[in-house]
């Protein structure tokens, strides 16, 4: 199975990079050079290979780049094509088309961040579009190695983060979810030196899926107004 697949022009040719795993379950990216091509009616075509479901005969055409591919449909109006797909679903028909049957095709598991922002208020709630508050706290959850990572910054962040509140919140949310493992507090002294961190953290680590912390012990444990 893919985690992601992109594809792009460079230098001429349609490159298409992947996302996946390799034989062992590590996380690897594939670059690979592809053909986008297109079929149209050739009623001159005198090789059966390719036949539309109208029974007419198919001329397979390729080109460097999708780009390349366009600009000739555009001249080729009135002429029936088949097969213009994007070069990304090209890529996937081409390499894994029956394969999702497959029992190892969904083997391997996707890194799923589990996400929740806090952002230091006064007495309002703050509009998203002007960003006037500053991010205090962030927390997530990884999938796959249920640890929970919290970046946080404040002066006195040892006094709400200690050992023992640490411990009573780890309980309580193993009560909620008996997988998760730890939790990790990453302090800082300010704003952006932990936000350079965190995003350190997951350009270092990036997840295949980002969706809502869901986790009421985490997320109101660590982060309520009467912690923060």
């Amino acid at each position: 199975m893919y985690r992601n697949v992109v594809s792009f022009s460079r230098k001429g040719k349609q490159i298409v990079w992947e996302s996946t795993w390799d034989k062992n379950g590590n996380r690897i990216n594939i670059e690979s050079e592809i053909t986008p091509y297109l079929m149209y009616e050739d009623h001159t075509c005198t090789d059966k290979t390719y036949m539309s479901m109208y029974g007419k005969p198919l001329k397979k055409l390729e080109f460097p780049t999708s780009y390349d591919r366009s600009e000739w449909i555009k001249s080729a109006r009135g002429i029936p094509l088949f097969e213009t797909l994007s070069p990304v679903n090209q890529y996937l028909l081409n390499k894994y088309s029956g394969k999702e049957r497959e029992e190892a095709f969904t083997k391997n598991k996707f890194k799923v961040y589990f996400l929740d922002l806090e952002i230091q208020v006064d007495g309002c709630f703050p509009d998203a579009d002007f960003a006037e508050y500053p991010i205090n706290v962030i927390s997530l959850i990884d999938s796959l190695t249920n640890n929970v990572h919290v970046w946080a910054y404040k002066s006195d962040i040892s006094k709400y983060f200690s050992k023992e509140k640490i411990l009573d919140i780890t309980k309580k949310a193993k009560s909620e979810d008996t997988s998760i493992k730890k939790i990790i507090i990453h302090t800082f002294d300010n704003e952006l030196n932990m936000l350079n961190n965190f995003l350190d953290f997951w350009a270092n680590d990036p997840p295949d899926v980002v969706t809502r912390m869901e986790y009421k012990s985490i997320r109101y444990g660590l982060f309520n107004k009467s912690t923060i």
